[in-house]
């Protein structure tokens, strides 16, 4: 079995249908939104929430698409919704390995990066318009998606606003051979030791307490069958020949107290696509916070008015 095509035993809770559709409580005055499940052409469902701004969906505004980060839930990424949904339409879709997703009767599951990648297009193709402008806002493991996308785009997007992307997705040696060993419904004894390797090793807790305490609730949240696929699925993982392919202008925005993603590699990821600038904010909080969300809407208006923001700038 290849490392795309991994081995994900349906549970019963995942068992409803794909064109199901609630009403969420509001959670931006005057924004509204819609709650949906869109079904992807393998059979997989994504939770996609779409933002109207007060003043409605206007056309020749742009669509923002929004990628969050693996497993991330949706209130870490509250207060920078909250800054763009009252100005622009936004959609905003959780990735296939995120507990949301509604997986079809079948044994097998690819979380693959290039599944990945075919999501982003489907999403697109299904929720805008191919002559509407479109800008990508993504984190970590979705900022990476989306550019995996942007290499083989048929439609460049009006600018990107990436934080802290991944170059690879590497398990310690010491956790790849229990990881493959264990089974799914057994994966939550790993946990633990993931908790440990995450405060102890990947993260400076205290420069980023918040940023720590967010990934020991988001492994203890994660649904171990997806975890473990997509971690055994993304471990060859390496964007370094796709990164030089992308020609479409690219902000980077890194913390610059982020432990996890490490200062040095994002520089290096900056360095090597063709037309992309680096921003480097005070820490991994501050670009979880309402300052990226206005950092986003200058980067849109500068593109609607083809300027581009002029070096890197460093926020401490």
């Amino acid at each position: 079995m290849g490392p795309d095509r991994l081995c994900h035993r349906q549970l019963s809770h995942d068992r409803t249908e794909t064109s199901s559709m609630t009403e969420p409580i509001p959670l931006f005055p005057g924004v509204s939104q819609k709650e949906t499940w869109l079904e992807m052409s393998d059979g997989v469902s994504l939770r996609v929430l779409e933002f109207t701004p007060p003043s409605g969906d206007d056309p020749q505004e742009p669509v923002i698409v929004f990628v969050p980060g693996a497993i991330s839930p949706l209130p870490l990424w509250l207060e920078i919704l909250g800054v763009l949904t009252p100005r622009y339409s936004v959609v905003y879709w959780e990735t296939r390995e995120k507990n949301s997703a509604r997986l079809p009767e079948v044994r097998r599951v690819d979380f693959g990066m290039d599944r990945f990648r075919k999501d982003v297009d489907e999403v697109l193709r299904k929720k805008v318009l191919e002559d509407r402008k479109h800008c990508f806002v993504g984190a970590s493991f979705g900022a990476t998606v989306i550019l995996e996308h942007l290499a083989r785009a048929e439609k460049s997007p009006l600018t990107t606003i990436l934080i802290a992307p991944n170059s690879d997705f590497r398990v310690p040696f010491w956790l790849l051979a229990p990881a493959r060993l264990i089974p799914g419904r057994l994966f939550s004894a790993v946990k633990p030791v993931l908790k440990w390797y995450y405060g102890k090793v990947l993260l400076d807790v205290e420069s980023e307490p918040e940023q720590a305490a967010r990934h020991r609730e988001m492994i203890d949240s994660a649904e171990p069958f997806r975890l473990k696929a997509a971690a055994l699925a993304m471990q060859k993982y390496r964007g370094w020949n796709t990164f030089p392919k992308i020609t479409e202008p690219v902000l980077v925005v890194t913390g610059k107290s982020d432990t996890l993603h490490s200062l040095p590699k994002i520089e290096k990821i900056a360095s090597v696509l063709p037309d992309a600038r680096l921003q480097i904010m005070a820490s991994d909080r501050e670009t979880h916070s309402a300052a990226f969300g206005s950092l986003v809407l200058d980067a849109i208006a500068a593109a609607m008015s083809d300027q581009r923001p002029s070096d890197k700038l460093v926020v401490d």
